[in-house]
């Protein structure tokens, strides 16, 4: 049986991708620990177009703490949260923490047949032309280059 990690999953399609993917060598389902360390590894990388990050996980019961991850707000980096295990089981606060794009299922904590996925866009999400490309992967077109925040209507 493969190793899965749904974050990998989720966002790292390297052939469909044509410029480099950081990882910060996490195992699948462990804690991400100070979230000052992502905020860490994006001021390393500023150019860093997406930082996607699992808010829980079913398996290992980790939850993530996310809120600091809102000053990514003041970077041009993209902030993808996978909340498929813990939408409507913990408090999931996409405008509070500054999520640019989120997704969900609706067949843990909803409790809702699987084959649905609850998905939220920011502004800057919309900007950045995020769409669905299959189901259960998303593909986000490259933040715009010059894209700044806050965007302007």
């Amino acid at each position: 049986m493969q190793d899965y990690c749904l974050g990998h999953d989720a966002v790292l399609h390297p052939d469909e991708v044509d410029h480099g993917i950081s990882d910060l060598g996490l195992r699948a389902g462990s804690h991400l620990g100070d979230p000052e360390r992502l905020l860490d590894a994006q001021r390393a990388h500023p150019h860093a177009r997406v930082l996607a990050v699992v808010h829980a996980e079913t398996s290992t019961g980790v939850e993530n703490d996310v809120a600091p991850l809102r000053d990514l707000q003041d970077t041009d980096t993209f902030f993808l949260l996978d909340t498929v295990t813990s939408l409507a089981g913990i408090p999931v606060e996409i405008d509070g923490w500054g999520v640019d794009a989120v997704y969900s299922g609706t067949q843990k904590c909803l409790g809702v047949p699987p084959g649905l996925s609850p998905v939220s866009f920011s502004l800057a999400g919309c900007r950045a032309q995020v769409s669905l490309i299959s189901s259960r992967r998303i593909h986000s077109s490259p933040v715009p280059t010059g894209a700044s925040r806050p965007f302007q209507a």
